[in-house]
């Protein structure tokens, strides 16, 4: 099993928590759905980069879903396909965090996706309290190749749970 810890908007994830949501768009401003060794029934984990979520300079992980499939399309379509889903409550507010993560502050032609199931939130989990070190320079994410950590992490996030999230907490192996 493959796993990706991804950098992740605070807002967008702050709404797929509070309305319960269970699948998500998790968009990326990237058009590159090639990831190597990354497929269906893989993990990405949501890193949250949130003053609140950190211990020291350490981002903390505040969730994940498993990935369905990969999608794409442009902002309109990815619109039309998920609405909410892509964590705004509005296109408006969509285009907005678009914006916002652009380096050219222009919104792109297309954009890609993740799109996850069986989402779960949690307390914020630390990768180095499962053995792991990463830069707190990560500005999009980072493969978490060693399957013991990504255990680990599983793991500790049962412990960490979310009452938005308890459902889920109690299928995670």
């Amino acid at each position: 099993m493959a796993a990706i810890a991804y950098i992740t908007d605070s807002k967008m994830l702050e709404l797929h928590r509070l309305n319960r949501h269970k699948t998500i768009n998790f968009w990326r401003i990237s058009t590159n759905t090639n990831f190597s060794d990354f497929m269906e029934g893989d993990l990405v984990f949501f890193l949250s980069k949130d003053k609140e979520h950190r211990q020291g300079n350490e981002k903390g992980i505040v969730g994940f879903g498993r990935l369905a499939y990969f999608t794409s399309g442009s902002i309109k379509t990815m619109w039309d396909r998920y609405g909410v889903n892509n964590g705004y409550r509005t296109l408006e507010e969509f285009k907005e965090a678009i914006l916002r993560v652009s380096k050219d502050r222009k919104l792109p032609k297309k954009i890609s996706g993740f799109y996850l199931e069986n989402v779960t939130f949690f307390q914020p989990v630390y990768l180095s309290e499962c053995g792991m070190q990463i830069s707190d320079r990560v500005e999009s994410y980072v493969y978490l190749k060693d399957e013991d950590v990504v255990v680990k992490l599983l793991t500790l996030a049962k412990d960490a749970g979310d009452i938005w999230s308890s459902d889920n907490l109690k299928a995670i192996r």
